[in-house]
Formats: structure tokens, C-alpha cells, sequence
């Protein structure tokens, strides 16, 4: 009976020995996904926030996205650098939630509740506004339009726009995320200003940048400075802007 005691006692000794184990183990793993996810958090920022630099600047570039020539090119950049951050997003997401375990069914949890953590954010749901734009356009050309390659070329512009919303409102809910946006704001906005003030001092050849004209009712001065979007208009409109949120911006430091 002594023996079978003993036997009963050491068999129970194991279990917990391997209980305690187990629960060693997960620890580790739920400690391992959480050192993981802190490190790649700024990471994400900064990935993100290069994403959006990187679009704003081939935007202007790109003549102001007037074109849809120039459009084709960067849907297919914003779909793709949205799609690599989502990733990216996810597995950081999801490393303190599965304790490192991946799987179908722990993937699709993490997006349902990816979902519920962007919809508590209100400013994210501005994005469904340019979606809702070009889903209209895709139904459009799907319905039957005059035309089609018209309708598809603006869902395209529209969905370029949803994306790009997207990222912004996603990189502003994040930690230093705004000074990411703030510095591709003001590369953006320098690059125009200067492209198209050093190609009216004949400095950077660039072409098209200042439209000649010899009507007077156009310009007075016989010359109109389009800059990189070559088309002055548009240019006048974007330089006004950015003067007036540096104004702005000026008022709010020195108050």
C-alpha cells in the first residue's frame, strides 16, 4: 500500500511539474509577443510615416495627379504600401494576443477586432466618403455609362484618395505620427515652391513650368508660373494654401 502511495505521489508530482511548465511556457510566449510588439510600434510609425511621404512627394512629381496616366502608377504604390503596413500591423496586433501561435481562425478574430479598434476612432470613418465615391463610379461603369474607361479612371482617383485618408487618420492616431504627416507636408510644399521659383529664374530646367503667352487679358507680364503642376491655376491655388496654413500656423505659435 506504501508503494502504491509513493507511486500515486510521484505520478502527481510530475502533473505538476508539467502543469507548471506549461504555464512557464506561455508566459514566456505572452511576454516574447509583447517585447515584440513594443519594438515594432515604432517601427509601424515610421514606416507609415515614410509611406505617406513618399506618396506626397511623387504626387508632386507626378504633375499634381492631373493626369490619370499619372494616377495608374500610384494606386498601385498606395494600394501596395497600405497592404505591406496592414501586414505589418497585424502581426503586431496579433503577437500579444495568440502568444505566438498563428492560425486561420486567430487571423480572423484579429480583424474583427482590428475593426472594432478603427471604428472607436471617429476620425477614421472620413475615409468612407471618398470610398463611398468610388464604389458610386465603379457602379456607374458597371450600370452602363457614356464613359466607362471615364467612370473607371475616376474610381480609381477616388480610391487613391480613400487610402491616402486611410493612412493619414492612421498615422495620426499614433504616437509622433503627426510630425511624420507635418514633415511630408512641408517637403511637399517646398519642393513645389521652390521647383517652380527656381524655374522662373531659369535655374532648374523645367519644362512647361512657366506658360508664355502673349495675350494681355491672361497675363500682364507675358508669363504665368505653373511649377511642377504646370498649370497655373491649380499652382496659384496649392501655393495659396500653403501660405495661408503657415499663417495660420504662425498665429496659433505666437498666441
Amino acid at each position: 500500500m506504501e508503494e502504491v502511495k509513493s507511486d500515486k505521489k510521484v505520478k502527481w508530482s510530475k502533473s505538476d511539474d508539467r502543469g507548471s511548465l506549461d504555464k512557464i511556457e506561455k508566459l514566456d510566449r505572452a511576454t516574447q509577443g509583447m517585447m515584440f510588439s513594443r519594438l515594432l510600434e515604432p517601427a509601424l510609425t515610421i514606416v507609415l510615416g515614410l509611406i505617406l511621404v513618399v506618396l506626397l512627394l511623387a504626387g508632386c512629381l507626378r504633375r499634381g495627379l492631373f493626369y490619370f496616366t499619372d494616377v495608374y502608377p500610384m494606386v498601385l504604390m498606395a494600394s501596395g504600401s497600405a497592404l505591406i503596413w496592414l501586414i505589418l500591423f497585424m502581426m503586431c496586433f496579433n503577437a500579444s494576443k495568440t502568444n505566438g501561435e498563428l492560425g486561420i481562425s486567430q487571423w480572423l478574430n484579429t480583424l474583427k477586432q482590428l475593426y472594432v479598434a478603427l471604428m472607436q476612432y471617429a476620425h477614421l470613418r472620413w475615409m468612407f466618403w471618398p470610398l463611398a465615391l468610388a464604389i458610386w463610379f465603379g457602379l456607374h461603369a458597371w450600370i452602363g455609362s457614356v464613359s466607362v474607361q471615364g467612370s473607371l479612371d475616376e474610381m480609381l482617383r477616388w480610391s487613391l484618395l480613400a487610402i491616402f485618408a486611410l493612412l493619414t487618420a492612421m498615422l495620426a492616431s499614433r504616437a509622433n505620427g503627426a510630425r511624420w504627416f507635418a514633415y511630408g507636408w512641408q517637403m511637399a510644399g517646398g519642393l513645389l515652391v521652390l521647383s517652380g521659383v527656381l524655374a522662373a529664374c531659369g535655374v532648374l530646367p523645367l519644362p512647361y513650368g512657366v506658360m508664355r503667352t502673349a495675350d494681355p487679358e491672361i497675363s500682364s507680364a507675358g508669363a504665368r508660373l505653373g511649377g511642377m503642376l504646370q498649370y497655373p491655376n491649380a499652382y496659384g491655388a496649392v501655393a495659396g494654401m500653403y501660405a495661408l496654413e503657415r499663417l495660420a500656423a504662425a498665429a496659433r505659435a505666437v498666441a
